[in-house]
């Protein structure tokens, strides 16, 4: 089965906790949420107005005084529905984007993930990933410290970004590809102005298998 995009939101934060609009996440199978903040504050939780369970998968700070930090967060085989609010607690200064898929193995659903961290570039990569099967969902999220990501190579979406503000917020952004074959992918982010002590990461999502797929139209 292949992935199909949703929906996605994103939003800014007033310094310690931030929480997104609505948006409507009916036939989802899966939740990613980007989170990116200050590093050297305690890490926020993520969570959502259904009471989903999250996983968080490895964070990645900046390098230099580690000042930056960004993870990926992923609810599997979730509640969704219209109204769907996300939320990251605690933490110095985040934002987050909420991305959310149909498609996804709804059992074990995470498949490989890097990251990457750069002192001072005028781009930025994730860290190169290779699925392990075709009809693939990669996840980015990206922390730019005080340089906002406008864009994205390939065949990626950018699905939300936002720029710095003093005292309230990181300039970051996150978005995703949808692969039908498995390739090795490692996404360049450019962003309006040159990285300082940035930090990107990439995680990879297994498809619905079409044995799966079949036994899960049989109940829904």
């Amino acid at each position: 089965m292949a992935y199909a995009f949703v929906a996605s939101v994103g939003a800014i934060g007033d310094g310690t906790n931030v929480t997104t609009g609505s948006m409507d996440t009916t036939g989802a199978t899966i939740l990613v949420v980007g989170a990116w903040d200050y590093s050297v504050s305690a890490a926020g939780v993520v969570t959502d107005s259904k009471s989903n369970t999250w996983t968080k998968l490895t964070k990645k700070d900046g390098v230099a005084g580690n000042v930056s930090r960004v993870t990926l967060w992923y609810a599997k085989n979730p509640t969704v529905g219209s109204g769907h609010t996300f939320t990251q607690t605690a933490g110095g200064f985040p934002s987050i984007v909420a991305m959310s898929f149909s498609g996804a193995d709804t059992t074990s659903p995470f498949d490989v993930e890097n990251g990457y961290n750069v002192p001072s570039l005028a781009t930025l990569q994730t860290g190169s990933v290779t699925p392990n099967q075709a009809n693939s969902l990669v996840v980015f999220a990206v922390n730019g410290w005080t340089a906002e990501p406008t864009s994205v190579d390939g065949t990626y979406t950018l699905s939300y970004h936002n720029a710095y503000g003093p005292g309230t917020q990181f300039a970051g952004g996150g978005g995703y590809d949808i692969q039908t074959t498995a390739t090795a992918t490692n996404p360049t982010i450019t962003a309006d102005a040159s990285y300082p002590d940035s930090a990107a990461v990439i995680a990879v999502f297994k498809p619905l298998a079409a044995a799966s797929l079949e036994w899960y139209m049989a109940f829904v």
